[in-house]
């Protein structure tokens, strides 16, 4: 039997429960280029597999089962650490996860994992769906409401409510009787995007994995939100009350009235492109000031922040429901992908990741059709297994 690498049980136990970190990602992705890994990892994560070695898992003690199963993880990774160990450690590891392929599925049912639910073909095989219309916002008192653009209607809440206008766009009215004005978070899972009209009536869209923290009601002298992700920002013009957006590490963008994405995806440079009206982007690095066309470009080392003249139809391609991508590196490419159709993007050979490509394809095709068009190159082979896909 294929004995694991050191540290690797670990990094796929991570990922069947959905921790695995961006550093472990990359481990992962550096033991999958070895040959015959990415079958093994196929087998591992494979959910029919997974799911056939659970049918009478209902009998069992899910909770003590799963503590056994935790307790045994610990004990292997004590034990690895003596030179002892070191010698069982494939037979003790092997016997390890094979605790954790059947118990994981169970793992997910009980904590409620959400994911988006996945569609089947004709040939009644699982097919990967691009995103939908769909967020979830956090209240201030800790409630999560699933939210959908439509056929929602109107949402009340404590502090204020959600209107569904004749655009089907939801806009969000404050309640504005004296009361703490306390923050809303609206946030988009991988798989999802929204639009949302805020009190002050700015629009904004977030693309799959953003979020957008708001007030109830925009008072003082400035209208403050806080974002991640991508966003695109039309925001209503006030003199009296700037618009400012602040991101995380000091990093902020002010505007009067004006149209601009921001993109600040982790383990990539944060970037804001404007369209309209004037910007002024800050951080650590200094302020600049930004024309339309223009882009400000930060690199997160807190030293350079800088500005460049940017094509902004292909920005902002993806608010037109377009995957636009000029001389992009294809592990940058395949994680915007990702976001957008939910899947988890594994390289079996690192040294492609940096062949660039230029492609443009519509964001609501079929997943098969998206990576038929990569495939045309002739550079690369992609598989599918399950929310899986294997680049090589």
């Amino acid at each position: 039997m294929r004995k694991l690498h050191d540290g690797i049980e670990v990094l796929i136990y991570h990922f069947l429960t959905g921790n695995l970190t961006p550093e472990e990602r990359m481990k992962l992705d550096e033991w999958l280029v070895l040959p015959g890994h990415a079958d093994l990892f196929r087998r591992i994560c494979d959910k029919e597999r997974l799911l056939q070695g659970t049918l009478r898992y209902d009998s069992y003690d899910k909770e003590d089962a799963w503590r056994r199963l935790e307790r045994q993880l610990r004990e292997a990774r004590v034990t690895e650490v003596g030179n002892v160990g070191r010698r069982r450690i494939g037979k003790r590891w092997w016997w390890a996860a094979s605790l954790v392929v059947p118990l994981c599925v169970a793992a997910w049912l009980l904590t409620n994992r959400e994911e988006k639910p996945l569609a089947l073909a004709e040939n009644g095989r699982t097919e990967i769906v691009p995103a939908m219309s769909g967020a979830r916002m956090l209240l201030p008192s800790g409630e999560v409401v699933d939210l959908t653009n439509e056929g929602e209607g109107d949402l009340i809440f404590q502090d204020g409510k959600l209107v569904q206008e004749a655009d089907g766009v939801m806009a969000y009215v404050g309640d504005t009787l004296g009361q703490e004005v306390r923050y809303n978070e609206v946030q988009t899972p991988r798989g999802c995007e929204y639009q949302i009209k805020l009190p002050d009536g700015t629009m904004v869209w977030l693309n799959a994995a953003s979020s957008l923290r708001f007030p109830s009601v925009f008072a003082g002298d400035c209208r403050r939100v806080y974002a991640t992700g991508e966003l695109y920002f039309e925001v209503a013009r006030d003199e009296d009350k700037p618009f400012i957006v602040e991101l995380e590490d000091g990093y902020s963008v002010r505007v009067l009235g004006t149209e601009f994405n921001l993109r600040s995806y982790e383990r990539e440079p944060r970037t804001t492109t404007l369209l309209e009206g004037q910007v002024r982007v800050g951080g650590p690095a200094g302020q600049v000031v930004l024309k339309p066309g223009q882009q400000a470009v930060d690199l997160k080392d807190g030293k350079e922040l800088f500005v460049r003249e940017v094509d902004v139809n292909s920005v902002v391609a993806w608010r037109r429901g377009v995957f636009l991508f000029e001389n992009a590196r294809l592990e940058d490419i395949m994680e915007e992908i990702g976001r957008w159709y939910d899947v988890e993007v594994f390289f079996e050979n690192s040294a492609i990741r940096d062949e660039r490509f230029s492609v443009e394809m519509r964001r609501h095709d079929s997943f098969a059709e998206v990576l038929k068009l990569i495939e045309r190159t002739g550079m690369v082979k992609i598989s599918i297994n399950q929310n899986n896909v294997f680049v090589k």
